[in-house]
């Protein structure tokens, strides 16, 4: 078994590659204790540096610690100690669980006709992904897959179902039992669904990002009463920022939504009165912004 690194986008994240199958499963681990089914993670997890470790498919990624490096030779003495173990005959997880329950995937129309929403009995994401292109799919082995089929344009991924949407001279009717199959297929191998570890850190660095008391006030409603509400269409209106000297909050139109013809009469009949009621005086405007 070889062994090889590869960078990724967020450079707190390693990736360890191995030129076989690792695990059929995902699995992150934050500490010794999380880890006992994986001596190997134990035994990376002794470096202080590392701060998570997640295995899936082919390959291990380390998060490192915040104000910490990737010195040279400290990734090749990380990537020997993974090639000797995993060559000596040791699994990189002891033990692992088949699925129980086979994967169902339905079809569902969204206002918008150009995206199809493909909902499923299992558990996709943790958190929103919206992926608008074949650049942005590192995030997500299964949309590196889809990314494969010429037509799809963009996924929008909530926690039982993926929303795609594909390009304007492709009927859905030649299609889409294709995609149901393909992604049925896909979920029934206990692939990942997303690079939880990449994913996670890329959340964290949003999350970090400081909110006027406005915008937390607008984010609390959107939540409440809007994300539902545009959920079931397959769709989601995310806060961008607010204008406080013309009292305008800018949305971002995804999923679903994004060009969806009735997007539009949903935001400003819908969300632009309920933001003045709910907080008047300070919104006045609603701007949409498509992904």
């Amino acid at each position: 078994m070889n062994i090889h690194v590869e960078n990724t986008p967020l450079p707190n994240i390693i990736k360890f590659v191995s030129d076989e199958m690792l695990t059929q499963g995902s699995y992150e681990f934050e500490d010794i204790t999380s880890a006992r089914d994986s001596p190997l993670s134990t035994q990376l997890l002794e470096y202080h540096f590392v701060k998570k470790i997640f295995i899936t498919a082919n390959f291990i990624a380390l998060e490192r610690i915040e104000n910490s490096h990737w010195e040279s030779d400290l990734i090749e003495e990380l990537r020997g100690i993974i090639e000797r173990y995993l060559s000596s005959g040791h699994t990189a997880i002891l033990s692992e669980n088949s699925k129980k329950e086979p994967v169902s995937v339905y079809i569902e129309l969204t206002p918008n006709p150009q995206v199809i929403k493909f909902i499923t009995n299992y558990p996709l994401v943790s958190e929103m992904l919206e992926i608008r292109n074949k650049k942005d799919s590192y995030l997500s082995p299964l949309a590196e897959e889809l990314f494969s089929f010429s037509f799809v344009r963009q996924l929008f991924f909530m926690e039982n179902y993926i929303s795609v949407t594909k390009d304007k001279d492709t009927p859905w009717d030649d299609i889409s039992l294709q995609l149901r199959d393909y992604i049925a297929k896909y979920l029934q191998q206990d692939k990942p669904v997303v690079h939880d570890l990449m994913l996670k850190a890329r959340l964290n660095q949003k999350h970090n990002e400081s909110r006027s008391a406005i915008e937390e006030e607008i984010l609390s409603i959107l939540k409440e009463y809007v994300e539902p509400m545009v959920a079931r269409d397959g769709g989601h209106i995310q806060l961008i920022s607010f204008d406080p000297a013309h009292k305008t909050a800018n949305m971002l139109l995804q999923g679903a939504c994004s060009d969806c013809p009735s997007s539009m009469v949903t935001l400003k009949d819908g969300i632009e009165n309920l933001l003045k009621n709910m907080l008047p005086g300070k919104v006045e405007h609603v701007q949409a912004h498509n992904a």
